[in-house]
């Protein structure tokens, strides 16, 4: 605020020097080259009250340009300032206050959030979190995505919810020059899905994306699976953005989404490219090759 007031103090001064020598010279002028009248008068005629409005003008103008920074500030200590508050909350309740259990688990959640945040990886709680977190991180790619996916075939079908947002999302991609590869792990060899699957195949390949296929027994029974499975948490389904960043999702046993974690991580994102290339090496144009053991 103090360089604030400088700056509209020192227009107004500017304003009052110039209200008093516009003013003289005016006066001079009208009378012919007579005297002008006595400067406190000029000053209090037109160089105060210039000086007062440019004053307030250059106040309202600088308080409204530094209004988004203010803003901007208030947020960043907004959060570390909330977390100082429940954490004085907590040491001054008492042992038999009926929130406080509730408040401590909130507590631990909210450090461990903020905890995977700082270390690059950011904790989805459910299908909803990890759609958005895919969406985005499609939109923000710029050379490649590499994804290999096990949930339910239905998830991805023309006519779902989670259809129409891929399709539109991914054609976007491929248009600004993003190349993308897909691997999809299923489970049985029955007609019903094998037929699924192959409609999922031209659906995928109709907007660009290069699709194989491979079954989960060949997975699981994998070397390079079984060498960074700690590492990726056990995850089927995953997703590596530029290399950069690895989108890990939680399968459960009907295959839908449970949730999962967004993470730059360097062991991490290593782990799951080199998982998804030794499987593209291996894996088949079409489930039904796949599904016979081929490739």
């Amino acid at each position: 605020m103090s360089s604030q007031f400088v700056v509209a103090a020192a227009s107004a001064l500017i304003a009052v020097v110039l209200g008093v020598l516009y003013t003289f010279v005016t006066e001079v002028k009208s009378k012919g080259g007579v005297t002008a009248p006595p400067m406190w008068i000029v000053v209090v005629k037109n160089g105060l009250v210039g000086g007062v409005l440019v004053y307030i003008a250059t106040t309202v103008l600088l308080l409204s340009l530094s209004l988004d920074s203010l803003q901007s500030m208030q947020s960043k200590i907004m959060q570390p300032n909330a977390l100082a508050q429940l954490n004085d909350l907590v040491y001054k309740s008492s042992s038999d206050e009926p929130m406080l259990s509730s408040i401590k688990d909130k507590q631990r959640e909210l450090e461990e959030e903020i905890g995977s945040l700082v270390q690059g990886r950011i904790p989805l709680r459910d299908d909803d979190e990890v759609v958005e977190a895919w969406r985005r991180s499609v939109e923000d790619a710029q050379t490649c995505v590499k994804a290999i996916n096990y949930v339910n075939p239905s998830f991805w079908l023309a006519g779902s919810e989670f259809s129409r947002k891929q399709l539109s999302v991914q054609s976007a991609a491929r248009e600004r020059g993003v190349m993308i590869r897909r691997i999809f792990i299923f489970d049985g060899h029955s007609p019903d899905e094998l037929a699924a699957l192959s409609r999922l195949a031209k659906e995928q390949r109709g907007i660009g994306i290069d699709v194989r296929f491979i079954p989960c027994s060949r997975v699981l029974s994998s070397t390079v699976y079984n060498k960074y499975k700690l590492e990726l948490n056990g995850a089927l389904d995953l997703v590596i953005y530029d290399v950069n960043v690895a989108l890990l999702t939680s399968v459960g046993v009907d295959r839908r989404i449970g949730g999962g974690t967004l993470t730059k991580e360097r062991p991490i994102v290593d782990a799951a490219n080199e998982l998804f290339e030794k499987l593209w090496a291996v894996a088949d144009k079409s489930p039904s090759s796949s599904a016979g053991g081929g490739g």
